[in-house]
């Protein structure tokens, strides 16, 4: 495992009727000058590669958990501007997820 001072707050991409919610993931060190709210990443969850958003960054010594599994791959593709995370959030929300 890559050394990691940085959490991710990631929604993984699931449809619904049964979206996960918002999962913690560690940060690799050579993803941290890249990582940032709104970016698209690849993560694992139960075993499945999926793509997720990032909603928040946040120290690890800040972490509620233990043991967190570290992302996979941050895309180079443009971030989401707040609106469009609030927009993302809200149709999570009703949807069942975060």
């Amino acid at each position: 495992m890559h050394e990691a001072f940085l959490v991710a707050r990631i929604l993984p991409f699931r449809p619904a009727p049964s979206p996960y919610p918002a999962l913690d993931y560690l940060v690799p060190l050579p993803f941290s000058s890249e990582i940032q709210r709104g970016k698209r990443v690849r993560i694992h969850v139960k075993q499945r590669r999926m793509e997720g958003l990032v909603l928040d960054l946040f120290p690890l010594k800040e972490s509620k958990f233990q043991n967190l599994k570290s992302l996979d791959e941050v895309f180079p593709s443009p971030a989401l501007d707040e609106k469009q995370i609030n927009d993302l959030e809200s149709v999570a929300r009703f949807f069942g997820g975060r």
